[in-house]
């Protein structure tokens, strides 16, 4: 008897250490779930951003008057016999 209380004993501290120090300790597993987390948030940012880049992908393929309102906009592009005028306050 003396010897299984001695061997289980020395089983749970076994495993109580290495939940302090392990490889797998309990401050390494908190840190890895707030990282997992943060991650999760990213990805669903990200995910939502190629939802909008896919709306205008196929709204520029659909509609020319987006396409050109793209190129005056980003590209500062103008149309023939358009004069641009530039006020600087």
């Amino acid at each position: 008897m003396r010897y299984i209380v001695l061997v289980l004993f020395l089983l749970l501290s076994y495993l109580a250490s290495n939940l302090v120090v392990g490889r797998s300790n309990f401050a390494t597993n908190q840190t890895l779930k707030t990282e997992l987390v943060s991650l999760k948030e990213d990805v669903i940012k990200l995910k939502e951003a190629n939802r909008q880049l896919s709306m205008q992908i196929k709204n520029l393929r659909k509609d020319t008057k987006a396409v050109e309102e793209l190129a005056r906009a980003d590209l500062g592009m103008i149309k023939k016999r358009e004069v641009f005028y530039q006020i600087i306050s």
